[in-house]
């Protein structure tokens, strides 16, 4: 379908609050889904979700606008029919039940230092979790990794392995690798276990300021409003590995229920 942009009747003002649509857009918008300018500027309930939402716009292979959302990993195709007034699953909102939206699947790092005690220790449990049938497709790529090379193609420390079997988690298996600059387009999230393996991933993305993934705390997702860290158990005794197990599982579920709703 050609969109036109040189129709007297384009003319419709974007609504104010719309910053992150530029008005030739909002025009585009208009005449896509109602094949005519809306002369009430006020947006309908098909743009009101997309409107709300960080995302872009590009013509899909239906007679109809696909509309895919940076922050959810959503893609949506919206009707052309002027009389649908359904939200048709575009919105964030509890109250949007529509199935049409479907998610992309994401892609998870976790990081530490070596990768041999923290970092594997999520990827293991985040493995574990994400076999149950509701994740299912939407969970892509899982895999962990050290800021440093200490361990690189060593298996994980005993005492991870032991603390995940002791959990019912039996079939991990991993080799410790270094964290590349490639990861940062490879995966949706990278998770840092403390400040200072944030710091270093923090350094490498400023040296790649385009790459798509997103970096934060793994503590991020506390549960709480203060993020928590997952300090390295390496030096300690048992316990230390069995906290970050129950951290590592405790953001792990946070996170999945925020970003995929599960």
């Amino acid at each position: 379908m050609t969109i036109h942009t040189t129709n007297t009747r384009t003319e419709a003002n974007a609504p104010p609050h719309v910053s992150a649509l530029s008005r030739l857009v909002y025009r585009q918008l208009v005449i896509r889904i109602f094949g005519r300018a809306k002369a009430d500027p006020s947006p309908s309930p098909i743009l009101h979700a997309i409107l709300h939402q960080d995302g872009d716009f590009s013509p899909g292979d239906h007679p109809c606008l696909s509309y895919r959302s940076t922050l959810t990993k959503q893609r949506i195709c919206l009707p052309s029919c002027p009389t649908s007034s359904v939200c048709r699953g575009q919105s964030r909102h509890k109250s949007c039940k529509s199935p049409v939206a479907m998610p992309e699947p994401i892609s998870v790092l976790f990081v530490c230092l070596g990768n041999i005690c923290r970092s594997p220790m999520a990827e293991g449990i985040f493995r574990h979790i994400a076999k149950e049938p509701q994740f299912q497709g939407k969970i892509n790529i899982i895999d962990s990794c050290g800021t440093a090379a200490y361990h690189s193609g060593e298996p994980p420390d005993s005492r991870t392995m032991s603390t995940l079997e002791d959990n019912g988690i039996t079939d991990y298996r991993h080799l410790a690798r270094r964290f590349q600059t490639s990861d940062l387009d490879k995966f949706d999230y990278i998770f840092a276990m403390d400040r200072s393996n944030l710091s270093d991933l923090q350094r490498a993305q400023r040296g790649n300021p385009d790459s798509k993934a997103k970096v934060m705390l793994f503590g991020s997702y506390s549960g709480s409003s203060k993020a928590e860290i997952v300090d390295d158990p390496y030096y300690g005794g048992r316990d230390g590995f069995e906290k970050a197990y129950e951290q590592c599982t405790r953001f792990s579920r946070n996170f999945l229920k925020e970003v995929l709703g599960e």
